[in-house]
């Protein structure tokens, strides 16, 4: 197979993969117009509820997603307010916390980064959240010093 070719096949099958990063929907016409995602009954997903809680890998530390906005999580921006806590329980302010959204099934994260803000009633606000494609979304958190090895996930369908 010539490269041309073999670049042109590339090109396609990445297309396939992972739609469109554009923004497009079917309100716009775009690319992605006629896909529909339906991962609400993928096993790794978790039903959106106020409270919801994941444990770090270690169980040093629990990450609590105490609202979205839009809820539940949705295609677009979006903006969580969580509260940090040791394994037993007890809130942790004022942390260096990191989050990481990553679609697992595409390889790909975000093209907008989102930070984790300490708020000073003890809770962090993260934002923007940009959820741009529909799937599954694992957004994952971390803090110092473990931030490489310690994470807490929390998994999420984004219909589309």
């Amino acid at each position: 197979m010539r490269l041309g070719s073999w670049l042109a096949a590339a090109a396609v099958l990445v297309g396939v993969g992972c739609g469109s990063s554009s923004g497009q929907n079917s309100q716009t016409g775009g690319p992605d117009a006629n896909d529909v995602i339906t991962c609400q009954n993928d096993p790794r997903v978790a039903t959106y509820a106020p409270g919801l809680t994941v444990t770090s890998t270690s169980g040093a530390h629990k990450f609590v997603l105490l609202s979205s906005d839009p809820a539940p999580p949705a295609r677009g921006t979006d903006t969580w307010k969580i509260r940090i806590t040791d394994g037993q329980g007890n809130a942790l302010s004022g942390l260096a916390a990191s989050v990481v959204p990553f679609m697992p099934d595409h390889g790909h994260g975000s093209s907008v980064n989102a930070t984790v803000t300490a708020n000073s009633d003890g809770t962090y606000t993260v934002a923007p959240l940009y959820f741009f494609m529909p799937g599954v979304w694992r957004v994952e958190f971390s803090v110092p010093p473990n931030q490489l090895s310690d994470v807490g996930d929390f998994f999420f369908c984004v219909p589309g």
